[in-house]
């Protein structure tokens, strides 16, 4: 026989062999995330089980600095149409984003096909209408990650401070709040580790959701509008520290140290560090009883500072995303959607109701115990300035301590953040 003749049909099967692996090989799907802490395990977890979950598509991501260098990095890559096909986001970055065209909407098809109802009834309300950008839906919110109130029971048994079922009395103003660290400070405890060294954010969050507790905003018609509001919370956080319930040039990681440590009756933190508390629960390092909670009402509403993560896509003017990518990024959300009950894990409330209600997100301790935080939540309005690691966050980080430390007057506090808020206000949004 001619070699030909025996050649041509194995390049021929080959040929075909190679087309079919062509076939079969799975869409790649580029993710990009800000998740440097516990979460980002979680993150590894949903994203395994996706990619193992099905052969036609396949997700990598990549894990960036959190803050600026991340947001600067998704902006200049999108604009040049190299970013990823999908990307973490804060909806406090929305404002920002959104404007400029750099954000993909969302449209009923693309819902149906994430097993989403296009109404947005599954998810909680302020959460969903916080998706949207002048009405228009820009991304899938995948959680709430509000302030909570951790407490120290065993400090609440020694001073008196529990119900006969072992929960704490409930805080309905902030006088009792502050006669509650008073009563662990006469007993040698810190009252409430709160930050206030230079860049401290715990103060402002916690200050923005203390103004809306009054009824108050932060801008009404392009002006600071916190009136007396304003005033208060701060002044109230200022005598935390005056009257030594607070310690003074307390940071971040001393605020968090004191209360794993079992120095502190409370703490206001995020709800980020229950992935701390369990695992030192775990090792039996934890030598207390804990609890966390949904934000007390100090004054007259319920509410809490929030922020949420969320998965948006880049605008196609900017990067097109071919039909197959685009379904592969929409069955990838699809599967996460329906699968934040891992996602839980690192403290956050899940977005999506119907993992709310279910079985295995009741069994999560202690997510079922602040999860009702997601109801009271308030959002940062959506500015180009405002949202995580934007220039609003790092005037006030800058600002509110040097309140609460007496290092300022709260007035002359507030007035320089007024006017550092104007200036934001009166600048072009970046194009």
């Amino acid at each position: 026989m001619h070699r030909n003749r025996v050649v041509r049909p194995i390049l021929t099967a080959l040929a075909a062999a190679m087309a079919s692996a062509s076939l079969a090989a799975p869409v790649t799907i580029s993710m990009w995330n800000l998740w440097t802490g516990p979460d980002g395990a979680d993150a590894n977890k949903i994203v395994h089980m996706f990619n193992q979950s099905q052969s036609k598509y396949h997700v990598t991501h990549l894990t960036l600095p959190w803050g600026i260098p991340y947001y600067t990095k998704l902006e200049t890559s999108w604009l040049a149409g190299k970013g990823p096909d999908v990307a973490v986001m804060h909806l406090s970055r929305m404002g920002s984003f959104a404007p400029r065209g750099l954000l993909a909407k969302i449209t009923p098809a693309d819902l149906k096909a994430i097993g989403v109802n296009p109404s947005g009834n599954q998810f909680y309300p302020l959460l969903w209408a916080h998706s949207h950008y002048q009405g228009k839906l820009y991304a899938i919110p995948i959680d709430s990650h509000p302030l909570v109130l951790y407490v120290n029971l065993t400090i609440a048994k020694k001073a008196g401070l529990l119900q006969p079922n072992g929960q704490l009395k409930p805080i309905t103003s902030m006088a009792q709040y502050e006669a509650d660290m008073a009563a662990a400070k006469k007993l040698g405890y810190i009252g409430e580790g709160l930050e206030n060294t230079p860049g401290a954010l715990t103060p402002w969050r916690l200050w923005f959701g203390l103004i809306h507790q009054m009824n108050a905003h932060l801008i009404v018609n392009g002006k600071p509008a916190w009136g007396q509001a304003g005033v208060t919370a701060l002044q109230d956080m200022r005598t935390w520290v005056k009257d030594g319930y607070s310690p003074l040039n307390t940071n971040y990681n001393a605020q968090l140290n004191d209360f794993v440590g079992g120095r502190s009756l409370f703490m206001i933190d995020g709800v980020w560090e229950r992935p701390v508390m369990v695992s030192a629960t775990r090792k039996g390092e934890l030598r207390f009883k804990y609890a966390m909670m949904t934000m007390p009402k100090f004054y007259q509403t319920d509410a809490t500072w929030s922020d949420s993560h969320s998965f948006v896509m880049p605008a196609s003017k900017y990067q097109k995303l071919s039909p197959q990518v685009k379904a592969g990024v929409l069955a990838f959300l699809n599967f996460w959607v329906h699968h934040e009950i891992v996602w839980t894990h690192g403290g956050e409330i899940p977005s999506f109701l119907p993992v709310i209600h279910s079985a295995a997100f009741k069994a999560e301790v202690p997510n079922n115990e602040y999860f009702s935080s997601a109801k009271i939540v308030r959002y940062e309005p959506q500015y180009w300035f405002s949202g995580a690691a934007g220039p609003m966050e790092t005037d006030a980080g800058n600002i509110f301590p040097l309140a609460i430390s007496g290092k300022m007057s709260v007035k002359a506090a507030l007035a320089e953040f007024a006017s550092k808020l104007e200036a934001l206000m009166k600048q072009p949004a970046p194009k």
